[in-house]
């Protein structure tokens, strides 16, 4: 290198001093990085300097720093001018300035740089550049270093090795600040590329010259050597002949004596011990100086704790180090022309040096064309063939399997078997520390030590995660490879260790899976486990429990869940028909509700299931698990509409079938409850009317009729079908007069919607006058055929075709006894003829073409992709068959052979079956006759199945039956007739959601359909024409049943999931009449009638802006339509002499509707007629606010907008008082008496007595400060009235009735959140307060003062209404909150000696480490019977109800808590009852 490149150096760098200001304030480093790093101008451990600065003018100012180091140290003269080209383009400003400084820089400018350099040359540091072996630019004093290495015994790098630049930077950086007798160690796992690292740091010229002058001394240590004092003794040689000492040592202890003297001569040096597997080398070697280790284990290292600096070497190569190792070993270029093997082999064993550096000295020989070779070691590290994969060159193991096996075997007995219990766990999963716990059967930090020194081995590695407090385990999966390969000899090996953790977990949980510990590990890979230990039987055992489902769901989310049935569908299945069902079901529930129940610890997942009906098996299984948890709350409204039908010949009545197996009849007009059939125990899923010449129950006595009567069949999940007498009952309706039948009288719910009742009534009561109780499972269907005489029932394993008069089984149909042992019903339709020649059946998505003759001749075709909802005939010899994604039309074609003759004989006697079997109750004559034909049913024939090819030909096989090869043709021949179905069209269905259910009515030749989904819309179709009408909805649930008027062809009748039967007029519809308006504003009262009976009665605002009054579910009379909106009403009290309704409107008038008290059975018809007697009182001049009245229901008091109240005396008013400018918001009968309370929304507050006017009013008082009042409430005794406020704080209030308003405090809340809602317990010590947030505060009282005294979390808006209990029930504990939910609390405290001792204990043990006791139940130890507790872990919340709308502003309760009714903001009616 000639004088003058260091000039031109020299000048550069000034030019850089000169514009240095410049460029630091304008410069992005990163606009330039990226081609300084294309040309190699700064290495990437450059850049990582420069991105550590914060600023960007700290990384200019760095980056300057950098090339101006390099082009000294180099002597480069090419890097200064390679950064200026790249400010050309973007930064041209700064490129003219640099280049005209370098051109006007002189020899003077540059004094200070020049003589720098020539004081380095007269030194003899640079006087020459040459290139090295390795084609690098050195030094004479480069070779000088590499000489001293040499001598020092560092070894050489491989022939192939890369510089992972940010882990070799930070070992450099940790060795320039070592002291003497200081220790850095570079610990990590068999492979990691501890030595080469090692190597590569103390190779460093600019390190060895500046910190280790005199010498660095490599000694290669291994595990014979650790094992072995001669061999150390021999190392100890070495070294002192290294070190230039005359004297070999005789001992281990005198060759510690002169490695410490020699060592103290070379201060500047360093020794590096590698591959330490003992503490005794450490010690033996603790001889002063600085010293560099890598090892396996840490735990050498504790001989000299406090004097050393750990760097643990975690991670493997990234892809460009893999890929540049690669390409060094194939002395390629470019490492983005290697094959993507390259690459894949990288994601394989995850960067790992060991296999990368094994795999680069196999391919070292081999050319980049060699594709072969890749893909053999790519195949070979994917399926774990590491034997495959040896020694090549100068690698240090023999193979991978080598490497491992040297940490494992040097483990004790007991610690080596604890490491191969990792085999149980699958790849990249951590382990949390509880699941080592229940495994190996130790406390917790008994686990945490052992696997403390698994990491300090390097054969772990352990995270802490900081939320959940626990530790997470892994190790490589190299090493989990080996300890799996070594158990594939010994298959049983393996399954003991699964089955060893299943038992370990059935332990823990005492068989009762939902128990498991979340460990955040079982709920994860319980089905892995049970899989690999062979503990199949319990697939179903576990994955058909609710409760399992629920706690799986809560913990990994429903998608796992999924998954997991998927993949062991097989094993929890069985090939079992009901557990399909039910899979199926537990599916459907984890999608649609299993959003509610994922990381929700308050959500009992018990109760969402029993709020979900539509699963009926889930919901089954929810029931019985609440009846069988005395200690638990639920609440039920399961009374869903699910069937529905027009009956009466004027069309003006229908009857709905509920999901709680009550049948009622309804006025059209009204949606009146007429009457209620009771009989039924579960759900009724169909509902027929027909005349027949039927029998009839008069006076409790079943007679037979002498004409035709109105008849209806019901078919029920409770495994019956029952007849009815409908005649009789709409013969007693329609005598009543116009005025009852338009609701008047009769009890419905919130027009327009029907709120069927939910009440469990005592009494045991069937209405039916017979039934039909040979179903061996729930009834989904049942129908009349056409001349009903016979009815076709259906269930999910048999069809029965049975006589309707008698009962007795003509025809009977079990899959599990025929061909087809994997169809099961859900319904079977008889076409409208006279002798019908067929029948069609669904099951699943297939379709079933059945022959009326045998039951042994049938075929099937998969008819849909998807379930099929529903078969509807559009004439005898054409169908629609409707499955939730599309609609298929079908035509039946009927061929007759010629020239045969049949043989008729009589019906065999056993395939009757005598009415006395089926129903005792009922003695008829038996009838002999045929199934749905008189005469050919039981002819001596040829059975056949054929299918039509596509030529149109019939093959001539015959057999019993045999599934149809098309999807668009079925065919049956019984001998006498062929009967062929054939689809000739299919419609794909409209929207977003699935079809549920379907109607349909003939209008002038064409065909209206209507079907109901799942997204509750009402989709119409005209199918003579294909065409798509339209579709509307109303309904807030899935629309379960339809069904078309025979009167008015344009009315149609809904049902819905969501409680609610709706009538239609398609016309209106289809022109845009608006949805209703619902409203949620309502008042009730609780009367105790005597005799443990007790009715709710109240008053509904409807969307018509009129009064309904009901007694419980039964409405008793709707108003006519007032003139102006209504905003309050009152209801007269239980005590009150007279019944009325108050009621204030938005122009401040004021009226009063009498009524008188009303009485009715159950299911009966009204006594009498109800006379409305509706009178004006009163009015204010703005809107009414309010409206109270006193328990005596003698006294009204009505407050407006305008600050006024108005006091009423049997409605006569006695007192006007303008008492404000704000609205009033509170009026309070605090003493049960005349003297009354009101407030004002700006804190005013004032006694009055009602009785007396003319006396002196009570002391004025208003609230401190500007508070705008939110709310007010009274205590039961009177003696305390609470405001709440904005301002998120409480006004409190004493009252003395003859004194008044005494003191006041302020109850300041730490939540910043507006007050919304309070509530006083029966005693008046504890106060609730509801926030605008949700959060809910229990205040508690002692003596004078409160103070805070727990917060319940749940809501998630407005708290909008809250109640504690009565002193009778749980002594006033019991608290319901109302607002996105209704929520039950208890804030009972356990009591110290029974409850407090087991529970604290339990905690305390795992606190301390220890592993769970065997149960965690419990509630048979602390809980007295008959007392409710919530979940564990939240034992006040009791349960919480959701709506189906967004929130409920107000309920009501009975006395004991047990009955609750609400209103939600859609107008669903909701009538809850604790499960008993």
């Amino acid at each position: 290198m000639s004088l003058l490149d260091e000039q031109e150096i020299a000048r550069q760098i000034t030019s850089l001093l000169k514009c240095r200001k410049a460029i630091v304030a304008d410069l992005d480093v990163h606009d330039v990085m990226p081609e300084l790093l294309s040309k190699f101008v700064i290495s990437h451990a450059d850049k990582q300097r420069i991105d550590h600065e914060k600023s960007a003018e700290d990384k200019a100012d760095k980056l300057l720093t950098v090339l101006e180091e390099k082009a000294q140290k180099t002597l480069n003269v090419d890097i200064i001018p390679a950064f200026t080209q790249c400010l050309q383009q973007k930064y041209d400003w700064l490129y003219s300035r640099l280049t005209e400084d370098v051109t006007d820089a002189t020899p003077a400018t540059c004094f200070h740089l020049e003589s720098r350099f020539q004081k380095l040359l007269s030194g003899g540091v640079v006087s020459e550049v040459f290139k090295d072996d390795h084609g690098r630019f050195t030094t004479p004093s480069g070779k000088r270093i590499k000489a001293l290495l040499e001598s020092g015994g560092v070894p050489c790098l491989p022939a192939v090795a890369v510089e992972r630049e940010e882990i070799l930077n930070d070992v450099r950086q940790e060795l320039e600040t070592l002291k003497r007798n200081q220790y850095l160690v570079i610990c990590g796992m068999a492979g990691s590329g501890k030595t080469v690292l090692g190597i590569q740091a103390v190779s460093d010229e600019t390190l060895v010259s500046s910190k280790f002058q005199d010498g660095v001394f490599w000694l290669a240590i291994g595990k014979e050597c650790s094992e072995s004092k001669d061999a150390l003794l021999s190392k100890m040689r070495i070294l002192c002949d290294k070190l230039g000492e005359s004297k070999a040592p005789n001992s281990i202890e005198h060759g510690v004596d002169i490695l410490r003297t020699a060592f103290m001569k070379r201060s500047d040096s360093l020794l590096v011990l590698d591959d330490v597997w003992r503490a005794e080398v450490i010690r033996y070697f603790d001889i002063g100086c600085r010293t560099l280790v890598t090892t396996r284990d840490l735990a050498v290292m504790d001989v000299v704790n406090g004097r050393v600096k750990y760097f643990q070497v975690k991670e493997g190569f990234n892809k460009e180090e893999s890929l540049r190792l690669f390409a060094q070993a194939l002395r390629i270029k470019d490492p983005e022309t290697l094959p993507k093997e390259a690459y894949e082999i990288h994601c394989q064993c995850k960067g790992s040096p060991m296999v990368i550096s094994l795999i680069s000295s196999l391919m070292q020989d081999h050319q980049i064309a060699d594709s072969g070779r890749w893909a053999y070691y790519l195949e070979s590290l994917s399926k774990r063939k590491y034997s495959k994969m040896r020694k090549a060159r100068s690698y240090e193991h023999e193979s991978i399997v080598d490497a491992i096996s040297l940490s494992i075997e040097s483990l004790s007995d007991t610690y080596r078997n604890y490491y191969y219990d990792f085999a149980l766990f699958q790849d990249d999963v951590g382990i949390p520390c509880a699941v080592l716990m229940t495994l190996w059967n130790l406390k917790r930090y008994e686990v945490e030590d052992i696997m403390k020194d698994f990491v300090r081995k390097s054969m772990a590695v352990e995270e802490y995660d900081s939320n959940k407090k626990t530790y997470y385990y892994s190790i490589h999966d190299l090493q989990l490879d080996y300890l799996k390969y070594q158990l594939i000899a010994d298959s049983k090996c393996e399954k003991d260790l699964h089955e060893r953790l299943m038992n370990r977990y059935i332990e823990v949980c005492s068989s009762e899976f939902h128990k498991l510990p979340d460990d955040g590990y079982a709920f994860f890979y319980l089905g892995y486990h049970i899989y690999k230990s062979g503990f199949h039987h319990l697939f179903p055992t576990i994955y058909l429990d609710l409760q399992f489902i629920g706690e799986k769901i809560r913990v990994t989310g429903p998608a796992d869940l999924l998954v997991d049935i998927k993949k062991y569908f097989d094993f929890i299945v069985c090939e079992r028909e009901e557990r399909l069902k039910l899979i199926e079901e537990i599916q459907t529930f984890a999608q649609l509700e299993g959003h509610k129940i994922y990381g929700q610890l308050d959500v009992d997942i018990i109760q969402i299931a029993l709020q979900a009906p539509y699963l009926q098996r889930v919901h089954e299984q929810a029931k019985k698990l609440a009846r069988a948890s005395p200690n638990r709350l639920y609440i039920e409204w399961t009374d869903h509409v699910v069937c529905a039908k027009f009956v009466g010949s004027g069309g003006n009545h229908f009857i709905a079938g509920l999901h709680n197996g009550t049948i009622q009849l309804c006025d059209l007009e009204s949606s009146a409850v007429c009457h209620i059939f009771f009989g039924h125990t579960d759900t009724v899923n169909s509902i027929q009317a027909m005349k027949l010449n039927a029998c009839f129950r008069k006076n409790g006595v079943v007679q037979t009729a002498t004409e035709d009567r109105l008849v209806f069949l019901s078919a029920s999940a409770d495994k019956t079908c029952k007849m009815w007498d409908l005649q009789s009952v709409l013969e007693e309706v329609e005598l009543l007069s116009a005025e009852l039948k338009s609701g008047r009288l009769l009890g419905t719910s919130p027009s327009p919607k029907l709120r069927p009742d939910h009440w469990n009534f005592e009494h045991k009561r069937d209405d039916s006058y017979f039934t039909f109780e040979f179903h061996s499972a729930s009834v989904t269907n049942a129908e009349f055929a056409m001349d009903g005489n016979r009815v076709v029932s259906t269930s999910l394993n048999e069809i029965i075709v049975w006589d309707s008069s008698n009962g007795s089984v003509v025809f009977k149909i079990s899959p599990c006894f025929d061909a087809f042992p994997q169809l099961t019903y859900q319904l079977c339709r008889v076409p409208p003829e006279k002798y019908p020649s067929y029948l069609i059946c669904s099951a699943e998505n297939q379709l079933v073409l059945l022959s009326p003759q045998r039951s042994t001749v049938y075929s099937s075709v998969e008819g849909h992709t998807m379930r099929i909802v529903d078969l509807i005939f559009l004439s005898a010899d054409r169908f629609c068959s409707i499955s939730e994604n599309d609609i298929g039309i079908w035509k039946v074609i009927k061929n007759y052979p010629k020239g045969k003759t049949f043989r008729s004989r009589s019906l065999s006697p056993s395939r009757c079956v005598p009415p006395s079997i089926i129903n005792g109750k009922l003695e008829l004559p038996h009838k002999t006759s045929n199934l749905l034909q008189p005469l050919d049913m039981n002819l001596l024939m040829t059975t056949s199945i054929t299918s039509t090819d596509s030529g149109g030909k019939s093959p001539g096989s015959k057999s019993d039956c045999a599934p149809s090869s098309t999807n668009t043709l079925v065919q049956i021949d019984d001998g006498n007739i062929t009967i062929t179905a054939i689809r000739d069209d299919i419609l794909p269905k409209k929207g977003n959601g699935n079809y549920l259910c379907a109607a349909i009515v003939k209008n002038n030749e064409k065909f209206l359909l209507a079907c109901g989904t799942s997204d509750h819309k009402i989709a119409i179709w005209e199918l003579t024409a294909r065409k798509f009408l339209g579709s509307f909805t109303s309904h807030n649930g899935w629309v379960t049943c339809l069904d078309f008027s025979a009167v008015d062809i344009c009315t149609l009748l809904s049902g819905s999931e969501d409680h609610c039967v709706m009538v239609w007029d398609i016309e209106e519809e289809e022109r845009g009449t608006k949805e209703p308006q619902k409203h949620s504003k309502f008042t009730s009262s609780f009367h105790e009638s005597g005799a443990h009976k007790s009715h709710f009665i109240s008053a509904f605002i409807s969307e018509r802006n009129t009064i309904q009054v009901y007694r419980d579910y039964k409405r008793l009379f709707e108003t006519a339509q007032f003139d102006f909106e209504i905003t309050a009403t009152a209801l007269s009290p239980s005590t009150s002499s007279s019944c009325y309704v108050v009621v204030g409107t938005t122009i401040g008038k004021i009226y009063r509707i009498l009524f008188p008290a009303f009485s009715t059975s159950v299911g009966g018809t009204p006594e009498k007629k109800i006379d409305l007697d509706i009178k004006q009182i009163g009015t204010h001049n703005l809107r009414i606010t309010l409206l109270q009245i006193d328990p005596s229901g003698q006294f009204l008091i009505s407050g407006a907008a305008d600050g006024s109240f108005m006091v009423f005396m049997n409605f006569m008013l006695i007192r006007h008082v303008s008492f404000s400018h704000r609205p009033i918001c509170g009026i309070h009968f605090p003493f049960a008496d005349s003297i009354f309370i009101v407030c004002s929304q700006d804190g005013n507050m004032r006694m009055f007595d009602a009785v007396d006017s003319d006396s002196p009013e009570f002391q004025y008082v208003r609230a401190p400060g500007e508070k705008h009042i939110t709310c007010t409430e009274v205590s039961s005794d009177g003696t305390q009235v609470a405001f709440g406020t904005t301002e998120d704080g409480i006004v409190l209030f004493s009252l003395d009735k003859y004194v008044g308003i005494l003191c006041y405090k302020i109850l300041n809340c730490h939540h910043k959140s507006p007050v919304r809602s309070l509530a006083f317990d029966a005693f008046g010590t504890k106060l609730a307060v509801g926030h605008d947030n949700g959060l809910i505060t229990i205040w508690k009282g002692e003596g004078e003062m409160f103070y805070e005294e727990t917060d319940l979390v749940l809501h998630k808006s407005w708290i909008r209404k809250m109640r504690f209990s009565p002193s009778h029930v749980s002594n006033s504990k019991w608290l319901i909150t109302c607002g996105d939910k209704l929520v039950f609390w208890s804030l009972e405290k356990p009591e110290e000696k029974h409850r407090r001792t087991s529970f604290m204990s339990e905690r305390r043990r795992r606190r301390s480490g220890e592993s769970p006791s065997k149960s965690n139940n419990r509630l048979s130890l602390e809980i007295p019977t008959g007392s409710k507790i919530g979940r564990q872990g939240k034992r006040e919340l009791l349960q919480q109800f959701s709506f189906r709308g967004n929130f409920a502003q107000n309920f009501e309760s009975d006395l004991n808590f047990t009955k609750v009714i609400t209103v939600d903001d859609t107008g669903v009616f909701y009538v809850l009852e604790s499960m008993k």
